[in-house]
């Protein structure tokens, strides 16, 4: 009977490791998921950071761009203006020859 009991206790501590046991994989597969879903969720924020940079980048090239664009518009205007300007000044200077050339006839030609 002794051994019985004895043999009925060995197999309940037995029983008993074995449950523990099975207790200790569970946990390290659910560490393990846990792990496994961190490092998924650090992949994602990673390239989500990766598209926003890549996303300012953008923006900084368009605004570069167009900066760049309107300083090129400025500058023709300036050219037109510049042409503009001598336009004038050079008829300006025709009308002036043409006046100094009307009035030395008149002072030559007999009134």
């Amino acid at each position: 009977m002794q051994e019985e009991a004895q043999a009925q206790q060995q197999a309940q501590q037995a029983q008993g490791q074995l449950d523990m046991q099975k207790a200790q994989a569970d946990i390290i597969k659910l560490q393990a998921q846990a792990q496994t879903e961190q490092a998924k969720a650090q992949d994602i924020m990673m390239s989500a950071q990766e598209r926003v940079a890549k996303i300012h980048e953008i923006e900084a090239t368009a605004e570069h761009k167009e900066m760049e664009y309107d300083m090129n518009l400025v500058k023709l205007a300036m050219e037109l203006e510049d042409v503009q300007f001598k336009q004038i000044k050079d008829a300006f200077e025709y009308a002036q020859s043409v006046k100094m050339a009307n009035q030395s006839q008149m002072a030559v030609a007999p009134q």
